[in-house]
């Protein structure tokens, strides 16, 4: 067992972690989603993906057909005693003091090519404050104690100014950003004219709240703006275990990289400032949509996944970062524009995901367009054939579900069918964006599961997977989900085929 000040490293080195891909060349030609098992903080386990060529070679160096990956520091504030607020980076130092919270990202080491700079932390015996001059309070005994990271020097996507704050009456120094989560009474502004990425302090959530057709939706801009929670007629329907939960897109392309939109495996602490939610570009309401961009996160920073599935003769490479050190891709933007009360159908949703990515990614590249992990609650499972009005009941014992029906969609519903999530699409053989859907679960049949709440392990998974190849710059897909119960949510179907010729697919 791992266990932690912070409470919650104390799973096994296999708890329920993430949705996967794996090749199932049995079901659909293609692939089909899987539940596995992870380490500490809900770790994926993500199975090779790919050609046998790419999947049983023996080397693992190769991360970059997304695009270029940056490792990253956390910026931390401890109060050290005295009025004395410290940025550490240093997760020892951070677990010794009161913690104030995650400032910043910053880049781990410097990139002559992205204009970085050094930030140091100097000290005088009595205060610590940050600066990029080396010797900027000299004459007032501050020395260097250490480079915390290095900041960039113009402003990029997802990134705010670094601003050192001072306190004339106490001499004391501090940082924060523009999230206006914090106001620091008799601090003056001392701007630093570099840029990193902000974090929330020490909140779990800053929600974005938008209702329309009997659904009210709040998405969380501490985790990437993924969406945080669905709520129809007083039911929460996500389930947030990590920040590989919630309802977000992610990318699974043919070498060991999984860009995804809400933040990476380490995500599953107790004190929110220890976890890592993906940077937030974008977070807005327009009438009845809202539209959120992450600059995602790499899900497996210290290459837990394919490390496990393919054992290296060596180390374990990664991608540079690990449990305390994120790693973005600066190039990559995920999120989704929802339009709610669609077409004046109440509780449905238009559901747009948006990816942008700086090179072109390879056919067979899978991508979650998007995930549903609802709370355990939603455990029966069923799909509906719009084409052919027809709904099945699928029995748990039967294991996962994958149907590639032209028109249609799968459900989660309670026990008593008076509460249910679906995803209604249409098929890429037909035009449209989906070339599958996918219901999975992950407690032991027959159930039904006990842990059935928000931030529970278990899960019922309700997935649109698309699979092809993609042009470098933006991509934009399309779905419906849907709420109500199990016969509204049918009937809302059919009279979404009903207007298949007229609305986006």
């Amino acid at each position: 067992m791992i266990t932690s000040k912070h409470g919650l490293h104390t799973q096994s080195l296999f708890t329920m972690g993430r949705l996967l891909v794996i090749a199932m060349a049995n079901l659909l030609g293609c692939q089909i989603m899987m539940a596995q098992q992870s380490s500490q903080q809900s770790s994926p386990l993500r199975p090779p993906v790919g050609p046998p060529s790419r999947t049983q070679a023996s080397d693992k160096s190769y991360h970059g057909s997304v695009g270029p990956y940056l490792p990253l520091n956390v910026l931390w504030r401890i109060e050290t005693g005295g009025g004395d607020r410290t940025i550490t980076t240093n997760p020892v130092e951070r677990d010794a003091y009161p913690l104030d919270g995650a400032i910043f990202y910053v880049a781990m080491t410097d990139h002559a090519e992205l204009g970085t700079r050094p930030l140091y932390r100097l000290f005088n015996g009595g205060d610590h404050m940050v600066s990029l001059d080396p010797h900027d309070g000299a004459a007032q005994g501050y020395y260097v104690e250490e480079i915390l990271g290095y900041p960039f020097v113009a402003q990029q996507p997802g990134t705010s100014e670094l601003i050192r704050t001072y306190n004339p009456s106490t001499g004391h120094h501090s940082l924060r950003n523009s999230t206006g989560l914090e106001t620091e009474q008799d601090y003056i502004d001392q701007p630093l004219g570099v840029y990193g990425y902000p974090r929330y302090y020490n909140q779990s959530a800053q929600l974005l709240s938008l209702t329309g057709g009997g659904i009210t939706l709040d998405s969380n801009e501490v985790s990437g703006g993924a969406l945080w929670h669905w709520t129809w007629n007083g039911i929460q329907v996500i389930n947030n275990w990590d920040y590989g939960r919630q309802i977000q897109t992610d990318i699974f392309p043919l070498d060991y990289a999984n860009p995804t939109e809400a933040g990476d495996t380490w995500s599953n602490d107790s004190v929110p400032a220890v976890n890592h939610g993906s940077p937030l570009g974008l977070a807005e309401n327009d009438g009845l949509t809202q539209r959120t961009r992450s600059i995602t996160l790499e899900y497996d920073p210290d290459g837990t996944q394919q490390c496990y599935y393919e054992p290296p003769v060596g180390p374990c490479p990664g991608f540079g970062g690990g449990p305390n050190n994120p790693v973005v891709w600066r190039d990559v933007m995920l999120g989704k524009d929802v339009t709610l009360d669609f077409a004046g159908l109440g509780p449905v949703a238009l559901y747009s995901t948006f990816m942008q990515v700086p090179r072109a990614l390879a056919t067979g590249t899978a991508r979650e367009i998007p995930v549903i992990y609802a709370r355990a609650s939603f455990y029966r499972m069923f799909t509906y054939d719009a084409q052919q009005a027809q709904l099945q009941e699928n029995q748990c014992s039967s294991g996962s579900v994958a149907t590639s029906s032209n028109f249609g969609g799968v459900i989660a519903t309670t026990g008593d069918e008076n509460a249910a999530i679906g995803i209604y699409a249409v098929n890429t053989s037909q035009g449209g964006s989906v070339d599958y859907l996918v219901l999975n679960f992950t407690w032991s049949c027959p159930g039904p599961p006990s842990d059935t709440g928000e931030f529970d392990s278990d899960t019922m998974i309700v997935d649109s997977v698309r699979y092809t190849g993609y042009p470098a710059g933006p991509t934009v897909t399309h779905t419906y989900l849907i709420s109500g119960t199990l016969k509204s949510v049918v009937d809302k179907m059919a009279e979404l085929y009903k207007l298949r010729d007229s609305i986006p697919r």
